[in-house]
Formats: structure tokens, C-alpha cells, sequence
């Protein structure tokens, strides 16, 4: 593996980066209201995410991140840059370590869906305003085979 291409646990000091590379995603959609600083998402993930999840890293410096529950769910995946296969590695690295996983996708957020189904996901169920940003939401599950 490369360096871009390393995956490693997360840890409280990797915070300022996952929250930069969430909150540059964030400003790039512009069908998404943003809800919290950069600080706010950095201090959320050194005090929440990190140690709540099971959470990993790719690359060095940082280039992306997964987080995981404990019921499976996907409740993180984002990258900078986006094609350069870092989602397929992290997602390649939580399918390894789990029977299945699950998780919710914005409707808006077409390139993450096309993305979710050629990896394998597939659509088994929605909402409609139940996330804290009041969009449609699919929901996406995987099985291993």
C-alpha cells in the first residue's frame, strides 16, 4: 500500500483533519445548508465520533475517513479527493471486518449514490425530513456474500 492508500484507527488528534475534509465537502454541495462550523464538526469528532465509533483513517497526511456504529451503519465516509479510489479502500476495509453494513445516503447527493450501488449497496428503504438536515434520505444496505 502507498502512503495515500494506508488505513489506520482514528485518534482525537486526527479531529482537525476529519473535520476539514467534512467541512470542504460541505461547502462543495450546494444543495446541503451547513449546519456547524469547522470548529463545532472538529470538536464533535475529538469528542464524539473518535471515541464513539470505530473510526479509520487513509492516508498520510489524512485524505479520508470511515466511521462505523456498533449496529454496522455507516455514519461517516468522506475523502478529498473524491475518484481517486480512497471511499472504494475505506469501504473495501469495513466490508472485511463486517457481515453487512448499512447507511443513509442524501437523495440529493447523486454521485455518493451511484457510488453506494457499485459497490455492491442496495436500496431498502427511505425517509423523508428525519435527518437533522430535513432532507430525503435512502437508506443502503450490503451483505458479504
Amino acid at each position: 500500500m502507498t502512503e495515500l492508500m494506508s488505513i489506520r484507527a482514528a485518534t482525537p488528534q486526527d479531529a482537525p483533519m476529519t473535520a476539514a475534509i467534512k467541512s470542504a465537502w460541505i461547502d462543495d454541495s450546494d444543495w446541503l445548508t451547513r449546519l456547524k462550523s469547522r470548529d463545532e464538526i472538529e470538536q464533535s469528532h475529538r469528542d464524539r465520533l473518535i471515541p464513539n465509533h470505530e473510526v479509520h483513517v487513509i492516508g498520510t497526511p489524512v485524505a479520508g475517513y470511515i466511521a462505523l456504529d456498533d449496529e454496522n451503519f455507516v455514519t461517516s465516509l468522506f475523502c478529498e479527493p473524491q475518484g481517486a479510489g480512497l471511499g472504494r479502500a475505506m469501504l473495501d476495509h469495513a466490508k472485511a471486518r463486517r457481515p453487512y453494513l448499512q447507511l443513509w445516503s442524501f437523495e440529493a447527493n447523486t454521485g455518493a449514490c451511484r457510488f453506494y450501488e457499485r459497490e455492491g449497496f442496495v436500496q431498502v428503504g427511505r425517509a423523508e425530513d428525519e435527518s437533522e438536515e430535513k432532507l430525503p434520505d435512502i437508506l443502503y444496505r450490503w451483505e458479504a456474500a
